[in-house]
């Protein structure tokens, strides 16, 4: 059975970072599609027949809805292609970036349900982010997050994408790992939490004070922290042309996720052993008892 991967951008790097993924994941799944065209091309002389079908695979970050209707709904795999919606909840402080995503050409794979933003800015402030803005979009991230659950079958975890050197990244983003943990405890968080470097001059003053008051955090209420220096990726893009540094992109992230599958693989099994206790622990989150639940168990 697939199991979905949930990722969260946060903050202007994370949605800059989430939005090159989706774009690569979106080619890689193209040129699949291209191939099976291909091969049945081989196999049928009514080449015209051949139609893309949504795959198990696919599932794991997409959803394949029917989106001619209001309420867009799932179709369940092996059915045509119709709207790809990514399993991404974006996040930002400042409309900015997030509006860009809205106008470029894979707008239409965000739902709008899953963008929450503001308009001033956590001003490179760990604490405005963590102490403000955290409790003020509590409400609409869990409800974003209970959305997401519902359209899936079996969820593996979180993917969060975020820099330590903002405020929103830092702050809000240690905020929703912290609450990732407090809700939902059996679902692992993976971060990719960009670095400032330490050896350039940074125009966020107060970089290095977000970067200790993040990896505080993330070493308390992440699974798993793979931290990436800022720049190191400056320097992979300097060195030579854009393609050189999109090869190393790929690289990049397809060591990300073969790490993510290692990490997790044991931890998923025993996931999968007890689904029972997992369709519980999500329904109370759903129906906001799972803290109460916690208590309870406690208790006993």
């Amino acid at each position: 059975m697939p199991r979905e991967v949930f990722v969260v951008q946060i903050g202007q790097c994370g949605n800059q970072i989430g939005g090159q993924f989706w774009e690569t994941l979106l080619e890689e799944h193209a040129a699949a599609v291209a191939r099976e065209a291909e091969a049945s091309k081989k196999w049928s002389r009514q080449n015209a027949s051949y139609v893309p079908r949504f795959s198990a695979s696919m599932s794991t970050f997409f959803r394949n809805v029917n989106a001619r209707h209001h309420a867009c709904y799932d179709l369940g795999d092996g059915q045509p292609l119709r709207t790809l919606k990514a399993r991404a909840i974006l996040i930002d402080m400042e409309e900015g970036v997030l509006n860009e995503l809205r106008r470029g050409s894979f707008g239409s794979l965000f739902d709008e349900r899953h963008l929450i933003s503001d308009v001033s800015g956590a001003g490179n402030n760990w604490a405005h982010g963590f102490c403000v803005y955290g409790p003020e979009h509590r409400d609409r991230i869990a409800e974003s997050l209970r959305r997401s659950l519902e359209a899936a079958e079996s969820p593996q975890g979180f993917l969060i994408l975020h820099s330590l050197g903002g405020g929103t990244g830092s702050g809000l983003g240690s905020f929703v790992v912290q609450m990732l943990e407090e809700e939902l405890p059996d679902l692992p968080r993976f971060c990719c939490s960009v670095v400032p470097s330490p050896l350039q001059a940074d125009d966020v003053v107060t970089a290095p004070y977000n970067n200790l008051l993040s990896l505080l955090h993330l070493r308390r209420h992440a699974s798993c922290v793979l931290p990436v220096s800022n720049d190191a990726l400056v320097k992979m893009y300097e060195a030579g042309r854009p393609p050189l540094f999109r090869s190393s992109f790929l690289f990049f992230f397809s060591l990300f996720f073969a790490l993510f599958v290692f990490a997790f693989s044991a931890f998923l099994a025993g996931i999968s052993t007890n689904d029972d206790d997992w369709r519980e622990r999500r329904h109370d989150f759903q129906s906001g008892r799972a803290e109460t639940r916690e208590k309870e168990m406690c208790i006993r």
